[in-house]
């Protein structure tokens, strides 16, 4: 995700100058009617009781202003029902689970709480590369590896049920080794990933695209940002099927001429989950995938 508030709020704070980019209040307007339009108010209040404050959710980015504690929360509440319609698909009760990027056990957290009263019981694992993001998950009491998503294979004596992935792919050198790792290795069947929605593949790397000087992290670069025709086809690639795919925007569709342009401009205008199945048919026909074979 583009850390996006500086710009916005330098915008936003000159509004008195020109009172029509109010893109403050227009954001929040637009967030509300997209949670009405696409169902996701009940799911939202239910996560704002479980974790009410998203200040620290990422390490290099300020989530304290209202602006993103709402839009945060919105997205988070299209992924979490997305999670619990697959996870009602499971007979088993007893489900393990593990989140690759997991930046501050929120997800997590929130799987645990609802789950629980749907009468599972998640067994939760979170990996990031971070060490400040593994130790706030710990501090919640969470399971917590540090290691790159590429090695997440070597996590010994970890076999998930179901991985999930919350805008982390884009931000991986080579996110097909990375899938194909998992599909090849691991027992694991079923992967839930989210990745911002764009109509038009392109390559990320906006702090060259910007000029921006100093370290930049993995947390704050994406490289690749493609449509969702253009990763299913990574998908297959890599050894994944799609089984189930949603797009959540964040205007509302009734709205669109309005506010699609302004979410284009600073951030997307939305985001795309996608259920995605183990089947190497197609990906076993490559002959060099190298040192994974």
């Amino acid at each position: 995700m583009k850390n996006i508030l500086k710009k916005i709020v330098t915008k936003f704070n000159s509004v008195s100058e020109n009172p029509t980019l109010n893109y403050l209040e227009d954001g929040k307007i637009s967030l509300n009617l997209a949670l009405k339009e696409q169902n996701l108010e009940d799911i939202f209040q239910t996560l704002s009781s479980i974790i009410s404050d998203l200040t620290n959710q990422e390490t290099d980015n300020d989530y304290s202003h209202p602006f993103y504690q709402l839009k945060v929360r919105s997205h988070h509440a299209f992924q979490v029902k997305f999670f619990l319609n697959l996870l009602r698909k499971f007979d088993k009760k007893e489900i393990i689970v593990m989140d690759i990027g997991d930046s501050a056990g929120t997800h997590m957290t929130y799987f645990k709480t609802i789950a629980r009263g749907l009468g599972f019981h998640l067994k939760t694992f979170s990996v990031n590369l971070d060490a400040a993001a593994v130790e706030k998950i710990r501090m919640k009491g969470l399971d917590a590896y540090q290691c790159r998503a590429e090695d997440i294979k070597n996590v010994a004596g970890v076999e998930p049920d179901i991985i999930v992935s919350f805008q982390m792919v884009e931000h991986l050198h080579d996110p097909c080794s990375f899938l194909r790792s998992i599909a090849k290795y691991m027992k694991t069947e079923h992967i839930f990933i989210t990745v911002p929605f764009l109509e038009t593949s392109r390559v990320g790397l906006h702090s060259i695209r910007k000029n921006i000087s100093g370290a930049i992290t993995a947390e704050q670069e994406h490289i690749f940002e493609l449509n969702p025709e253009d990763w299913k086809l990574l998908f297959l690639h890599s050894g994944w099927k799609v089984l189930q795919e949603e797009i959540y925007y964040q205007y509302p569709l009734a709205q669109k001429n309005k506010y699609k342009k302004m979410w284009l401009e600073y951030d997307y205008e939305g985001f795309w989950g996608v259920h995605l199945y183990r089947d190497l048919e197609i990906s076993d026909r490559y002959t060099a995938w190298g040192e994974l074979q």
